[in-house]
């Protein structure tokens, strides 16, 4: 059974830090024992980590080429989806953007018709889901979380730094983790 509180606690503990690729696993490390099964090794997920960074930078900065971000664009969802066996990542952008209604995600201004799944990190996320859903919750939120944070900071071209980004699954809640109105990073 899922602690969902104890979940969402846990990521916005994490989202209102700078966390990325380089330094999220080991900040996460204490915290990753309360949800944990006993198979899990943090060891392992920092190296499933870099490798899927490095698959989400090819795959988002090939999408951004083919489908470039409109201007008037101010916000920016990471979607997540779940399907057989895997986790699935997109992007989605709004002209609009509301603190209080997360329905700006769904706005769909930029929403380009290919997605960013294929990642080896969200398949590995997947099956700690399936045996801790607690833990594959936190961490397909908190990893995505990472890569953008990484990505926007490698590529500093390549997305708005003005803009707000957040991250959620389609049928959960949504978590803005860069916020230049309210100095969220």
């Amino acid at each position: 059974m899922v602690n969902f509180n104890r979940v969402d606690q846990l990521i916005q503990l994490y989202i209102n830090k700078n966390i990325d690729i380089y330094n999220g696993a080991d900040l996460i490390k204490k915290d990753i024992l309360t949800l944990k099964r006993t198979s899990f090794n943090i060891d392992h997920f920092k190296i499933k980590l870099l490798i899927g960074y490095e698959q989400f930078e090819e795959q988002l900065t090939n999408l951004i080429k083919r489908n470039p971000l409109p201007e008037d664009i101010v916000a920016y969802n990471f979607g997540l989806y779940q399907t057989s066996g895997e986790f699935h990542l997109y992007i989605t952008g709004s002209r609009d953007w509301s603190y209080e209604d997360e329905d700006w995600a769904t706005n769909n201004d930029y929403f380009p018709e290919e997605n960013l799944s294929g990642n080896s990190l969200y398949r590995k996320i997947y099956r700690d889901w399936r045996t801790s859903n607690d833990l594959g919750l936190f961490l397909s939120i908190v990893s995505t979380v990472m890569l953008v944070n990484t990505y926007i900071t490698k590529n500093p071209d390549m997305l708005p730094n003005k803009a707000v980004f957040a991250t959620g699954f389609d049928d959960g809640d949504l978590y803005t983790f860069r916020n230049p109105l309210t100095n969220v990073y």
